[in-house]
């Protein structure tokens, strides 16, 4: 009777680490190779390459618009330096202009020395909408802001709106909002932080 328990575990074990396999060897990685903030010129095409037409630029957000219509994808910020986001224009969802809106399963990987800074664009940095998972490990965020007219917007750095969204090895500062200057978190999504750093920040309520 053990034996067969024995062997039924193992089996499903086995079935569940070849679709994990899978899974992770379905996801695209980008590497961002640029700290400029331009946008995809193929969102689409699996391409991470700028609209300047450089085949070799990969940028932050060409590579987030890829993931995001590919339906997943892994992006490791790879130089170190600011990527700053430049393209003004808050309330637009598929990451072309403001935040880094994250639609799908997305992973976000920053090396030492890679900060992305919102360019106090009047737009927050990260907007979490995703109904999966997202997961940002080693960023650093500042300079989301938030503010009049807009008293009742929340997350100056980051918004998650409906991912389950992990935070890791982070540090969030100098973002503004009216509320949730640093994170605001939606429900019922949900988050989990760990060796985060939330300082800094500004808000009428719920500054970090």
């Amino acid at each position: 009777m053990w034996t067969r328990r024995i062997h039924a575990l193992a089996t499903v074990f086995a079935v569940v680490f070849l679709w994990s396999a899978a899974a992770l060897a379905g996801v695209i990685e980008f590497n961002v190779n640029n700290v400029s903030d331009f946008q995809d010129a193929i969102p689409g095409d699996g391409l991470c390459e700028s609209s300047t037409g450089s085949p070799n630029k990969c940028t932050l957000r060409a590579a987030v618009q890829e993931a995001n219509a590919q339906g997943s994808g892994r992006i490791v910020l790879g130089i170190a330096g600011v990527y700053r986001l430049s393209i003004a224009g808050a309330d637009e969802n598929a990451a072309a202009t403001g935040d880094l809106d994250l639609n799908v399963d997305i992973e976000i990987i920053g090396l030492p020395g890679a900060v992305i800074d919102g360019g106090l664009l009047g737009d927050r940095i990260i907007h979490g909408r995703a109904l999966g998972t997202i997961r940002l490990v080693g960023l650093f965020l500042r300079n989301g802001t938030l503010t009049s007219p807009c008293p009742a917007c929340a997350g100056g750095a980051i918004l998650n709106q409906s991912a389950n969204l992990e935070l890791i090895d982070s540090f969030v500062t100098q973002s503004e909002a009216a509320f949730g200057a640093g994170i605001y978190n939606a429900a019922p999504a949900e988050m989990l932080i760990e060796r985060t750093r939330i300082t800094g920040n500004v808000a009428g309520t719920q500054g970090g």
